[in-house]
Protein backbone atom coordinates (compact mmCIF):
# COMPACT_ATOMS: atom_id res chain seq x y z
CA UNK A 1 0.00 0.00 0.00
CA UNK A 2 2.82 2.39 0.87
CA UNK A 3 4.52 1.69 -2.46
CA UNK A 4 1.34 2.66 -4.34
CA UNK A 5 1.05 5.90 -2.40
CA UNK A 6 4.72 6.68 -3.12
CA UNK A 7 4.23 6.07 -6.83
CA UNK A 8 1.11 8.26 -6.80
CA UNK A 9 3.07 11.14 -5.27
CA UNK A 10 5.83 10.74 -7.85
CA UNK A 11 3.30 10.78 -10.69
CA UNK A 12 1.83 14.03 -9.36
CA UNK A 13 5.30 15.54 -8.99
CA UNK A 14 6.07 14.72 -12.62
CA UNK A 15 3.09 16.82 -13.70
CA UNK A 16 4.93 20.01 -12.57
CA UNK A 17 8.66 20.65 -12.37
CA UNK A 18 10.90 23.62 -11.76
CA UNK A 19 13.96 23.54 -13.99
CA UNK A 20 16.23 25.37 -11.53
CA UNK A 21 16.07 24.49 -7.85
CA UNK A 22 18.53 27.21 -6.90
CA UNK A 23 19.04 30.61 -8.49
CA UNK A 24 21.60 33.22 -7.49
CA UNK A 25 21.10 36.74 -8.85
CA UNK A 26 22.31 40.24 -8.05
CA UNK A 27 20.23 43.21 -6.99
CA UNK A 28 18.52 45.24 -9.75
CA UNK A 29 18.73 42.34 -12.21
CA UNK A 30 15.77 40.61 -13.87
CA UNK A 31 15.32 36.90 -13.29
CA UNK A 32 13.02 34.48 -15.16
CA UNK A 33 11.92 31.16 -13.66
CA UNK A 34 10.11 28.49 -15.71
CA UNK A 35 7.81 25.75 -14.43
CA UNK A 36 6.96 22.98 -16.88
CA UNK A 37 3.68 21.12 -16.48
CA UNK A 38 1.56 18.48 -18.16
CA UNK A 39 -0.50 20.07 -21.00
CA UNK A 40 -3.57 18.41 -19.50
CA UNK A 41 -3.49 21.19 -16.85
CA UNK A 42 -3.44 24.02 -19.37
CA UNK A 43 -6.78 25.48 -18.25
CA UNK A 44 -5.96 25.27 -14.53
CA UNK A 45 -4.89 28.31 -12.48
CA UNK A 46 -1.15 28.48 -11.86
CA UNK A 47 0.38 30.51 -9.06
CA UNK A 48 3.71 31.61 -7.61
CA UNK A 49 3.93 31.73 -3.82
CA UNK A 50 6.65 32.49 -1.29
CA UNK A 51 7.34 30.59 1.93
CA UNK A 52 9.23 27.64 3.35
CA UNK A 53 6.15 25.42 3.81
CA UNK A 54 3.87 24.67 0.90
CA UNK A 55 0.69 24.75 2.98
CA UNK A 56 1.40 28.24 4.36
CA UNK A 57 3.18 30.03 1.54
CA UNK A 58 1.84 33.44 0.46
CA UNK A 59 0.73 33.79 -3.17
CA UNK A 60 2.76 36.50 -4.91
CA UNK A 61 1.18 36.27 -8.35
CA UNK A 62 -1.12 33.96 -10.31
CA UNK A 63 -2.70 33.59 -13.71
CA UNK A 64 -6.04 34.61 -12.16
CA UNK A 65 -4.77 38.11 -11.28
CA UNK A 66 -3.19 40.91 -13.26
CA UNK A 67 0.60 40.98 -13.36
CA UNK A 68 2.53 43.86 -11.81
CA UNK A 69 5.64 45.75 -12.93
CA UNK A 70 7.70 43.83 -10.38
CA UNK A 71 6.35 40.29 -10.88
CA UNK A 72 4.96 39.14 -14.21
CA UNK A 73 3.60 35.66 -15.01
CA UNK A 74 2.94 34.03 -18.37
CA UNK A 75 1.27 30.71 -19.12
CA UNK A 76 1.61 29.08 -22.55
CA UNK A 77 2.37 25.72 -24.18
CA UNK A 78 2.98 23.73 -20.98
CA UNK A 79 5.25 26.37 -19.44
CA UNK A 80 4.47 28.71 -16.58
CA UNK A 81 7.06 31.52 -16.55
CA UNK A 82 7.66 33.96 -13.70
CA UNK A 83 9.69 37.14 -14.33
CA UNK A 84 10.91 39.32 -11.45
CA UNK A 85 12.15 42.74 -12.50
CA UNK A 86 14.68 44.81 -10.56
CA UNK A 87 15.29 42.15 -7.93
CA UNK A 88 15.63 43.34 -4.32
CA UNK A 89 17.04 41.73 -1.19
CA UNK A 90 13.50 41.15 0.08
CA UNK A 91 12.85 38.89 -2.93
CA UNK A 92 15.25 36.26 -1.62
CA UNK A 93 13.77 33.10 -0.10
CA UNK A 94 11.88 29.89 -0.82
CA UNK A 95 9.26 29.82 -3.56
CA UNK A 96 6.66 27.37 -4.82
CA UNK A 97 5.22 26.97 -8.29
CA UNK A 98 1.72 25.48 -8.07
CA UNK A 99 -1.31 24.32 -10.01
CA UNK A 100 -4.61 24.90 -8.26
CA UNK A 101 -7.01 21.95 -8.18
CA UNK A 102 -10.47 22.19 -6.67
CA UNK A 103 -11.14 19.67 -3.88
CA UNK A 104 -7.75 18.08 -4.50
CA UNK A 105 -4.20 18.62 -3.32
CA UNK A 106 -2.46 21.27 -5.39
CA UNK A 107 0.45 20.18 -7.54
CA UNK A 108 3.55 22.12 -6.39
CA UNK A 109 7.30 22.26 -6.77
CA UNK A 110 9.83 24.41 -4.93
CA UNK A 111 13.04 26.39 -5.51
CA UNK A 112 15.28 28.83 -3.61
CA UNK A 113 16.24 32.31 -4.78
CA UNK A 114 19.38 33.99 -3.45
CA UNK A 115 19.89 37.73 -3.95
CA UNK A 116 23.39 39.14 -3.53
CA UNK A 117 24.65 42.70 -3.39
CA UNK A 118 25.20 44.37 -6.72
CA UNK A 119 28.78 44.90 -7.77
CA UNK A 120 30.14 48.45 -8.06
CA UNK A 121 30.09 48.33 -11.85
CA UNK A 122 26.38 47.48 -11.81
CA UNK A 123 25.58 50.25 -9.32
CA UNK A 124 27.59 52.74 -11.35
CA UNK A 125 25.66 51.79 -14.47
CA UNK A 126 22.32 52.25 -12.69
CA UNK A 127 23.32 55.61 -11.22
CA UNK A 128 24.36 56.90 -14.65
CA UNK A 129 21.07 56.02 -16.32
CA UNK A 130 19.24 59.20 -15.15
CA UNK A 131 22.17 61.30 -16.44
CA UNK A 132 21.73 59.80 -19.91
CA UNK A 133 18.16 61.05 -19.92
CA UNK A 134 18.71 64.46 -18.30
CA UNK A 135 21.79 65.49 -20.31
CA UNK A 136 20.03 65.59 -23.74
CA UNK A 137 17.15 67.57 -22.19
CA UNK A 138 19.55 70.15 -20.74
CA UNK A 139 21.39 70.50 -24.06
CA UNK A 140 18.10 70.94 -25.94
CA UNK A 141 16.98 73.61 -23.46
CA UNK A 142 20.27 75.52 -23.80
CA UNK A 143 20.00 75.45 -27.60
CA UNK A 144 16.43 76.76 -27.41
CA UNK A 145 17.47 79.60 -25.09
CA UNK A 146 20.35 80.50 -27.41
CA UNK A 147 18.02 80.69 -30.40
CA UNK A 148 15.54 82.90 -28.51
CA UNK A 149 18.32 85.21 -27.32
CA UNK A 150 19.69 85.47 -30.87
CA UNK A 151 16.25 86.43 -32.25
CA UNK A 152 15.79 89.08 -29.54
CA UNK A 153 19.22 90.63 -30.19
CA UNK A 154 18.60 90.60 -33.93
CA UNK A 155 15.26 92.37 -33.50
CA UNK A 156 16.77 95.04 -31.20
CA UNK A 157 19.60 95.62 -33.65
CA UNK A 158 17.14 96.08 -36.51
CA UNK A 159 15.11 98.58 -34.47
CA UNK A 160 18.25 100.50 -33.57
CA UNK A 161 19.32 100.63 -37.23
CA UNK A 162 15.93 102.00 -38.28
CA UNK A 163 16.10 104.63 -35.54
CA UNK A 164 19.61 105.71 -36.63
CA UNK A 165 18.40 106.25 -40.20
CA UNK A 166 15.59 108.67 -39.19
CA UNK A 167 16.52 110.08 -35.75
CA UNK A 168 14.26 113.16 -36.01
CA UNK A 169 11.19 111.19 -37.04
CA UNK A 170 11.75 108.56 -34.31
CA UNK A 171 12.05 111.25 -31.68
CA UNK A 172 8.92 113.03 -32.88
CA UNK A 173 6.94 109.76 -32.89
CA UNK A 174 7.94 109.03 -29.29
CA UNK A 175 7.59 112.50 -27.77
CA UNK A 176 5.26 114.70 -29.85
CA UNK A 177 1.57 114.56 -28.98
CA UNK A 178 -1.34 116.09 -30.73
CA UNK A 179 -1.55 119.82 -30.17
CA UNK A 180 -4.17 122.34 -31.07
CA UNK A 181 -3.31 126.03 -31.37
CA UNK A 182 -6.10 128.59 -31.28
CA UNK A 183 -5.23 131.81 -32.97
CA UNK A 184 -6.59 135.05 -31.50
CA UNK A 185 -9.98 136.05 -32.93
CA UNK A 186 -10.24 139.18 -34.96
CA UNK A 187 -12.25 141.98 -33.38
CA UNK A 188 -15.90 142.23 -34.25
CA UNK A 189 -16.52 144.15 -37.38
CA UNK A 190 -20.09 145.18 -38.19
CA UNK A 191 -21.46 142.15 -36.27
CA UNK A 192 -19.00 139.66 -37.83
CA UNK A 193 -16.55 137.59 -35.68
CA UNK A 194 -13.56 135.72 -37.15
CA UNK A 195 -11.83 132.72 -35.45
CA UNK A 196 -9.11 130.23 -36.56
CA UNK A 197 -7.83 126.91 -35.15
CA UNK A 198 -4.59 125.19 -36.29
CA UNK A 199 -4.19 121.39 -35.78
CA UNK A 200 -0.65 119.92 -35.48
CA UNK A 201 -0.67 116.08 -35.90
CA UNK A 202 1.72 113.82 -33.96
CA UNK A 203 3.54 112.63 -37.09
CA UNK A 204 5.19 115.46 -39.01
CA UNK A 205 6.24 115.42 -42.61
CA UNK A 206 9.87 114.66 -43.32
CA UNK A 207 11.71 115.31 -46.57
CA UNK A 208 12.42 112.36 -48.81
CA UNK A 209 15.51 111.82 -50.89
CA UNK A 210 15.56 114.42 -53.68
CA UNK A 211 14.18 117.20 -51.51
CA UNK A 212 10.45 116.42 -52.03
CA UNK A 213 8.40 116.31 -48.83
CA UNK A 214 6.38 113.28 -47.82
CA UNK A 215 2.75 114.44 -47.98
CA UNK A 216 1.33 111.35 -46.34
CA UNK A 217 1.16 113.21 -43.00
CA UNK A 218 0.48 116.98 -43.42
CA UNK A 219 2.37 119.41 -41.28
CA UNK A 220 -0.75 121.19 -40.05
CA UNK A 221 -4.42 121.84 -40.77
CA UNK A 222 -6.10 125.21 -40.26
CA UNK A 223 -9.80 125.54 -39.45
CA UNK A 224 -11.58 128.91 -39.76
CA UNK A 225 -14.99 130.03 -38.55
CA UNK A 226 -17.03 133.20 -39.21
CA UNK A 227 -19.85 134.17 -36.89
CA UNK A 228 -22.39 136.79 -37.99
CA UNK A 229 -24.71 138.29 -35.44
Amino acid sequence: MRSYAFLFILSIADCLQLRDKNRDVEEHETVSITCTYDPAYHDYIKYWCKGYYRISCSIVQSTATKSTDHVNVKDSDGEFTISISSVKEDDAGWYWCGIERANLLDIMDYMHLTVSKARKATLKKINHQPAKIIFPLVVSLLILLAVVAHLIMKRRKRQKTEADRNPDQAKQIRNVSKKFTTLPSYPEEDGITYASVVHHPSKLATPRQGGKPDTQFPVSTEYSAILHK
